[in-house]
Parts: C-alpha cells; structure tokens; sequence
C-alpha cells in the first residue's frame, strides 16, 4: 500500500516552492465545489486567507520589489525557485487569476491589508 516513509526516502519528487498558481487553484475549488460545506472543511477561509497573504509577501512582494507581478516558483527563504524555466517567470495570466481570487476572498478589504 505505497511507502510509508518521509517523500524523499520513497523517490518520490517533491517541492518546498511557494506556487503563485495555488491561489487560482483555491479560488476555482472554492468557488465551483458541489458542496460549500464540503469545500470550507477542506479549504477553510482562515487557511485559505493564510495562503493568500503568503504567496502575496513571498511571490509578489519579495520579487522584483514587487514591481512584476508574482513569480510563479518562490523559496520560503525569499529566494526565486531555478529548478525549472517557469518557476522564474512571472505569466500574465496566473497574476491576475492571483488578484482575482484575493479580492473575492477578502471581500472588504484592501489587498494592502496583506501587506
């Protein structure tokens, strides 16, 4: 029934890179869930902000001084993600997808409060 050891010890690949996509992922999960309960226990809002306010201070904020949008791969040390030419790029698309989702899901308030 699989390994049931840590990622690393089982060959599996795994990643500590902050994904500035995650944003857009939570957004279309919470938003298109046949069950609102269903997706507030496995989403719930508090997590969900967490997250958001995360990938806003490592993604957006850390990178270019956040003059470019959110880079699509970020450490949690601040440092960009190399391991791969996507990680060090910042889409057009995943950036407004990123700021559509943080203003539907802190209806209310200023997308400075992240800061």
């Amino acid at each position: 029934m699989g390994c049931q050891r840590p990622l690393e010890e089982c060959g599996m690949w795994f990643s500590t890179s902050l994904l500035s996509t995650l944003g857009a992922f939570l957004s279309f999960w919470r938003k298109r869930s046949p069950s609102p309960s269903l997706s507030a226990q496995v989403f719930p809002k508090s997590h969900v902000l967490s997250a958001l306010r995360t990938i806003f201070e490592k993604n957006v904020l850390s990178f270019a001084g956040g003059t470019m949008g959110a880079v699509n791969g970020m450490r949690p040390d601040g440092v960009p993600d190399t391991s791969s030419v996507q990680s060090n790029e910042v889409w057009i698309g995943v950036v407004y997808s990123l700021a559509a989702t943080m203003i539907q899901e802190v209806s209310g308030y200023s997308l400075l409060t992240f800061c």
